[in-house]
């Protein structure tokens, strides 16, 4: 298995609510509800390509709009969480943001650090 692909499996293992934006809302049946930042920040660091952070606009199939993270390398999105999204979804707009600048907030940083432990674990538990 690849890398990337082993990180991704890695990170799906160990999404929750507690690493969720929305735990209220999430579920087991939607498990990349609200984890698109964290997700975004343990893909950069793990998968060792220089990846870019994109914020973006969407607006969901339901009419809503939403604030949505994902990764670009060399103009590739790289998005593990998209699957959100209601089918129909686009995105309205995006640009690269400052990283460092999501861990002010204190909820991130420990919904980031609960995610890149487990992930850890997952990896060292599986030989990797």
């Amino acid at each position: 298995m690849s890398k990337l692909l082993f990180l991704r499996e890695a990170i799906e293992h160990s999404w929750d609510e507690d690493t969720s934006y929305c735990p209220d809302k999430w579920t087991p049946t939607n498990p990349s509800l609200g984890q698109c930042a964290v997700t975004a920040l343990i893909v950069h660091k793990f998968s060792n390509l220089p990846t870019a952070l994109i914020r973006g606009e969407i607006q969901t199939a339901h009419g809503n709009r939403e604030t949505h993270y994902w990764d670009e390398y060399e103009g590739v999105p790289i998005d593990w969480t998209w699957q959100q999204f209601p089918l129909g979804s686009s995105i309205l707009d995006y640009q690269e943001v400052d990283p460092t600048k999501l861990f002010l907030d204190g909820w991130f940083s420990k919904r980031y650090t609960i995610l890149e432990d487990r992930v850890i674990k997952y990896l060292k538990d599986h030989g990797y």
